[in-house]
């Protein structure tokens, strides 16, 4: 269990950043981090039905989506955000 944990607040920190890179338009490091979160995403959550879970996918895909539709750049990113802060914050995480 403590192993999920530590994976989730990793999950959850990574999906920070992602927006963060996607709001600085840092497509290079979104992409990078986008492989990170997909492979964090399988090994904490078992079932892509979680609640959790597709929060964070949408997360994920908005900011990925971000660089595919520019036209569409900002409303990607508010919907990303506002996934992010529906997302609980794990157990003991530190910023």
């Amino acid at each position: 269990m403590q192993q999920k944990e530590k994976l989730k607040k990793e999950l959850y920190k990574d999906i920070g950043l992602m927006i963060k890179r996607a709001e600085n338009d840092n497509q290079e490091a979104v992409l990078y981090i986008n492989y990170s979160v997909e492979r964090l995403l399988h090994d904490v959550f078992h079932d892509i039905t979680d609640t959790e879970y597709l929060m964070y996918d949408r997360c994920r895909q908005s900011c990925v989506l971000a660089f595919e539709f520019c036209s569409y750049k900002e409303k990607l990113l508010d919907d990303a955000r506002e996934s992010f802060s529906k997302i609980p914050v794990p157990d003991n995480y530190i910023n």
